[in-house]
């Protein structure tokens, strides 16, 4: 792993899990490329429950890039191998059967930590504020189109 890379491990955590306006949201980093992925759980009498990623409407950085029963996964440290995986955790305010939508900062104007010769000048990395700020306006976007 390169320094850069190591240096943003110290600084932002690989995984997070929040609760805004009583949405369940998550936070993981890639652990291919190091970028980070929001996603925000569904309960199943959402309008957007069991709906592709492709057929909603909600702005987000890249747009909707997930949508699944499939409950992203943690990243945490293996204390044996002292490496990052994804093990399998349930969000402390996840609804029964969720259904998980999110996205991804791995677009053309995004930075990639373990790709730093394919980034150009211009990409900006999308850190963890950045995340949480787009986790929460995706929340008030699926809070106007809630219920059918």
């Amino acid at each position: 792993m390169n320094e850069a890379v190591e240096e943003l491990l110290k600084k932002e955590p690989s995984f997070l899990d929040f609760t805004y306006k009583g949405y369940a949201c998550r936070i993981i980093r890639n652990l291919a490329m190091f970028y980070l992925l929001g996603y925000v759980a569904l309960e199943k009498n959402h309008a957007f429950y069991n709906v592709s990623d492709y057929d909603m409407n909600i702005s987000v950085h890249g747009g909707v890039t997930y949508a699944s029963l499939n409950r992203p996964g943690a990243v945490v440290k293996d204390t044996m191998t002292n490496k990052l995986c994804y093990i399998e955790v349930p969000h402390r305010n996840e609804p029964k059967d969720a259904w998980w939508i999110g996205f991804d900062c791995a677009h053309a104007g995004d930075a990639i930590p373990k790709l730093p010769g394919i980034s150009n000048r211009m990409d900006t990395y999308k850190d963890i504020e950045f995340v949480k700020t787009e986790l929460r306006e995706m929340v008030d976007q699926l809070i106007e189109r809630e219920y059918v």
